[in-house]
């Protein structure tokens, strides 16, 4: 199967509506709790996801995910690790307790190699079918696990990745109105220093600016990005592309993204959900109130 990394950030959202948070979408204050209330001694970059079941948010309860264990934190209770190799299978329970055996609890009990089996219970919001189809897939499906960065900045990439990823910037600035005005060339010049571009590639941009006649698809370059991309990074790299057009798109005064035709026609290339979107928006929103506090 697929990268354990990949199979976790891809399926572990279908556990909660609420109370899951999956990389790179993880509350930076939350996460820090519950590196320190979980014990996690690994990098915050390899958390994959948080099940928080605190009350108020904290994030110091509940689940913590990484490509190599998940680790248990029951209210009041000290943090247990259990490694996925460890696993011998992830089963959902049902019993009826209470006095009179009327109330239904459900778990999912982990049996481990080494005897000392685990109950999951008290997840607020929990999907335990899923979650223990999940568990039970990670110890069965997978020969390999790893922690690895869930996140990897764009400026970290390949060259000609970030040569693409600049090029359908400057598509979208020229598919606004049909020149590049001085906002918009601003903003683009500030997006080469950003992915620390070569001098030879800033170089080779400005050309590519200087010629609208030689403009290359939307398409053929996400197909270049995502054939360069690191594995896993391309949802990430999708939702990022479409920050920085939707960014590109306020600084010329537009607002409505019903009306950003370029992202709209082109959503299908990029494989953006409304949510997607709405994070994207969020997120410029808030880099924007925090540059005027």
């Amino acid at each position: 199967m697929s990268n354990i990394n990949i199979y976790l950030r891809d399926n572990l959202s279908l556990v909660s509506k609420k109370n899951i948070s999956v990389a790179p979408n993880i509350d930076e204050k939350k996460l820090n709790n519950a590196i320190k209330s979980f014990g996690y001694q690994g990098s915050p970059s390899n958390i994959v996801a948080l099940f928080d079941t605190t009350l108020f948010g904290s994030g110091k309860d509940g689940l913590l995910f990484t490509g190599e264990q998940v680790i248990y934190r029951a209210a009041f209770s000290e943090p247990v690790s259990v490694f996925y190799e460890s696993i011998v299978n992830a089963v959902y329970v049902e019993n009826l307790v209470g006095d009179k055996k009327d109330k239904l609890e459900v778990s999912i009990e982990i049996a481990r190699v080494d005897k000392n089996n685990l109950i999951l219970k008290n997840l607020l919001d929990c999907d335990y079918k899923k979650l223990a189809d999940i568990l039970q897939s990670v110890a069965c499906e997978f020969d390999d696990y790893k922690e690895e960065k869930q996140l990897i900045s764009i400026d970290e990439m390949s060259e000609s990745l970030k040569i693409s990823y600049v090029k359908s910037i400057i598509n979208m600035a020229y598919d606004n109105d049909g020149i590049i005005d001085e906002k918009e060339f601003a903003e683009i010049l500030l997006l080469m220093t950003r992915l620390d571009l070569s001098a030879d590639s800033r170089f080779d941009l400005r050309a590519y600016m200087a010629s609208p006649e030689n403009i290359v698809s939307l398409e053929v370059l996400v197909a270049e990005i995502n054939a360069e991309c690191p594995e896993g990074q391309i949802k990430s790299l999708h939702i990022s592309l479409v920050k920085d057009f939707i960014n590109l798109y306020f600084c010329t005064g537009d607002s409505s993204i019903d009306e950003f035709s370029y992202l709209q026609k082109n959503r299908y290339i990029l494989q953006v959900t409304d949510g997607d979107v709405e994070l994207a928006v969020m997120a410029i929103t808030n880099d924007h109130n925090r540059h005027y506090l």
